[in-house]
């Protein structure tokens, strides 16, 4: 016989497992209706994306950088933080990023370097939490930006979608589920434990 205190700890188990999980999703329908930028900000931080053989950007990082490259052209910002890491095959992103950009043709534009920003964490962490952001990135991205900015305590910002300039992704349910279990190990503060 099942005693009762474990009925109710299973209970309350499923109760948090049941309401996190819709918090999750209910984040995401939220995220994936990025604001819309009605005022200027101090700057717009891009978070890298893959870049392929031959330098070029993947989707996801060009649709990334043209929404900032719009977003200046705008002038909702005037600064731009460039953040990623090495990539497999060639130039650095951010080094792709700074291409595209200087490319565009974008005057009086202010462009910030951060070739160490090897994942979202590590590009928010680096940030002035008195400066006004915007974070641009994908929508299914932005769910876990805006928990990890709170953690650090920017809160001060909002977000932006990169528009699909070419269609939605083919791996974009793997990029979906890498999203689920982020905000899952980044919410439950996972990476503060020592194992």
């Amino acid at each position: 016989m099942i005693k009762p205190k474990k009925i109710l700890r299973l209970i309350l188990y499923t109760i948090l497992i049941g309401g996190t999980i819709l918090g999750v999703i209910l984040g995401f329908i939220y995220a994936q209706y990025g604001q819309k930028i009605e005022e200027s900000h101090d700057c717009g931080v891009i978070f890298g994306a893959a870049v392929w053989r031959d330098d070029k950007p993947s989707q996801a990082l060009y649709d990334r950088t043209m929404a900032g490259i719009n977003l200046a052209r705008s002038q909702k910002i005037n600064c731009l933080v460039l953040s990623g890491g090495p990539s497999t095959y060639g130039a650095h992103e951010v080094t792709v990023m700074k291409k595209i950009i200087l490319e565009s043709n974008i005057s009086n534009i202010t462009l910030v370097e951060d070739y160490v920003g090897m994942n979202t964490l590590a590009t928010i962490s680096k940030l002035n939490p008195s400066t006004r952001y915007v974070f641009i990135s994908n929508d299914f991205h932005l769910a876990r930006i805006r928990l990890l900015a709170w953690r650090e305590g920017l809160k001060n910002n909002s977000v932006h979608s990169a528009p699909y300039n070419n269609g939605r992704y083919r791996k974009e349910a793997f990029f979906v589920a890498r999203e689920v279990a982020g905000i899952l190990y980044y919410g439950f503060r996972l990476d503060t434990i020592d194992f």
